[in-house]
């Protein structure tokens, strides 16, 4: 049973697509995959699927910071995965995966700052920052799973991505790893990614390929802490927007989730 009260959170219509901006959508679907009321909506100009209505910032704070997210996972799929030792025995699993991706260029660059963005209990952050000596810096807005970051000794901020503010050329290295799908706002937490990035900075970002996600049906595809629902099409347009270069890109080993490296 979903223990998360969605009905009784604010909500806001969504007034204009994010990527393109456009005022004209029709239904996608009325509910989502954990049986709750979640409506959605698929953009008429440029097809982006996203909730609509969509909690307000303070209410996906709350659902986050309160541990509801990790909750809702458990009640769904009725096992112990996500307790905080088996998520970074598989954040882990997952750190092997990126530093496969990215390594090579990080080697190469002069790389000395990282940011990870949703970066929970730290296991990502610090594994990169030890692999090639950065001083890593973690956000994010699960209290317990920062607590994790923090006793590793990494600098950590608590907030959603939409709520964190960095002067710019911050960070040579910025991670958004199994994030975006998450963002309230993509294109607004994109710009203000690239401002953050140094000149010669790199940027890593993942996002669920929704074709193979939608293969079984748009209300199981569909869910609460997804906002967006982002082809590899629809990704690259969005990395093009914000004015980033793409370096490499492909299919994770999982097979669902689409990687890109970037560069400003």
């Amino acid at each position: 049973m979903i223990s998360f009260d969605y009905s009784q959170q604010p909500k806001r219509a969504v007034v204009h697509c994010d990527l393109c901006k456009g005022l004209r959508f029709e239904p996608y679907a009325k509910w989502d995959r954990y049986g709750l009321p979640v409506k959605s909506s698929q953009c008429l100009i440029c097809g982006l699927v996203f909730l609509n209505p969509l909690m307000t910032a303070g209410a996906y704070q709350l659902f986050y910071a309160e541990g509801h997210y990790r909750s809702l996972l458990r009640d769904y799929y009725g096992e112990d995965r996500f307790d905080p030792e088996s998520l970074e025995k598989e954040q882990r699993d997952y750190a092997r995966r990126l530093t496969s991706f990215v390594g090579d260029d990080l080697h190469r660059s002069k790389a000395a700052t990282l940011l990870d963005l949703g970066g929970s209990t730290g296991v990502v952050a610090d594994s990169l920052a030890r692999g090639f000596g950065l001083r890593a810096t973690v956000v994010d807005p699960a209290r317990e799973e920062l607590g994790r970051a923090t006793a590793r000794g990494l600098e950590t901020v608590l907030g959603t991505a939409e709520a964190w503010q960095s002067r710019p050329g911050r960070y040579d290295v910025v991670l958004l790893c199994r994030s975006v799908d998450h963002l309230r706002s993509v294109s607004a937490v994109l710009r203000k990614i690239r401002s953050a990035l140094s000149p010669e900075g790199l940027f890593f970002v993942d996002a669920v390929d929704y074709r193979r996600s939608a293969e079984k049906g748009r209300e199981e595809a569909i869910k609460l802490d997804h906002p967006y629902y982002l082809e590899p099409a629809l990704m690259r347009q969005y990395l093009d927007q914000a004015n980033f270069e793409v370096i490499r890109t492909g299919h994770d080993e999982d097979g669902l989730h689409v990687r890109w490296l970037c560069a400003r």
